[in-house]
């Protein structure tokens, strides 16, 4: 059969400082009391964070402010801009390219002094009113007036371009002022915000206080606790077991005890046979055990 060898169990216990321990008792009772109350981890949002957060909402679900704000900067400028825009879209679609009142006369002044200039250089020549002479005033003067006509054309051409440009650069400036005009209209309302919140991180930081005072307090009261408490150990030997010795033994016990045992009337010595006969039965000196005849049993 198997033996078990011995075994040592060793149990450790470890008690805190008992000056801490109904600190200790009382820290866990608050942790459990925070920790069941709600209103201490909900978030909330003070007056002005709510307000700030409607105003928002009905400046995006409302009209655009900045066109609002665009299309009413200043009294009697709107009036300009809107004469002024008119006038740009008619340059710009080409109203004006139509006769010019001003050329004809242009071209009368500018015909007649290229004529007496043509007449003076002639008449030095003494060719006055010679083919040469008709030529050479036909040649210049339908110069003239191709000349302005083509200048004037050119002129309203340049006009419509500028003025398309134009009205290109303030549609892009006046998107540009919408959204500035958009951000400043959402500034107060970001400044609320900001103010909500500030007063949100002050309230959340007042309910937690009793958290980080916990905190603080299990630091303290543990550290403590655990530096000043005791340690005590226990340990337990099992000694080992030979069962197959054991049965052994217990098997060479008997042999002896029954070899030990005489014949009737033989073996027997007063003094140091097997066994020692005294009153009432008889004793095996080596095994200490006595046998009782009358009634067959072994005595320690």
């Amino acid at each position: 059969m198997p033996s078990k060898p011995q075994t040592t169990n060793t149990v450790q216990s470890s008690q805190p400082w008992a000056p801490a321990q109904g600190a200790l008792t009382d820290i866990l009772g608050r942790a459990q009391s925070y920790g069941s109350d709600m209103s201490m981890w909900t978030p909330t949002q003070s007056a002005g964070t709510q307000g700030a957060i409607s105003n928002i909402n009905n400046f995006a679900n409302g009209t655009n402010y900045g066109q609002q704000a665009l299309e009413t900067v200043g009294g009697g400028t709107q009036a300009a801009y809107n004469q002024g825009l008119g006038t740009l879209s008619n340059i710009a679609n080409g109203a004006f390219m139509g006769p010019n009142p001003y050329l004809d006369q242009v071209n009368e002044y500018t015909a007649q002094n290229t004529a007496d200039a043509v007449n003076r250089q002639f008449s030095g020549m003494g060719r006055y009113g010679s083919a040469a002479h008709t030529g050479e005033l036909t040649r210049n003067l339908g110069q003239i007036y191709n000349q302005n006509g083509y200048n004037n054309y050119q002129t309203g051409l340049q006009n419509m371009q500028s003025a398309g440009n134009t009205l290109f650069s303030g549609g892009m400036q006046g998107a540009g002022q919408i959204g500035n005009l958009t951000n400043a209209a959402l500034t107060p309302y970001d400044a609320q915000l900001k103010a909500g919140q500030i007063q949100d991180a002050y309230d959340q930081s007042v309910r937690q206080a009793p958290v980080n005072a916990l905190n603080w307090e299990n630091g303290v009261v543990g550290n403590m606790a655990k530096q000043y408490g005791s340690q005590t150990s226990n340990s337990q030997t099992t000694p080992s077991t030979n069962t197959f010795g054991q049965i052994l033994g217990i098997g060479q016990m008997g042999l002896g005890l029954l070899g030990g045992i005489p014949a009737a009337g033989a073996g027997l010595s007063a003094a140091g046979g097997l066994f020692s006969s005294n009153s009432g039965g008889w004793t095996n000196p080596d095994t200490g055990m006595r046998y009782n005849g009358s009634s067959g049993l072994y005595n320690g």
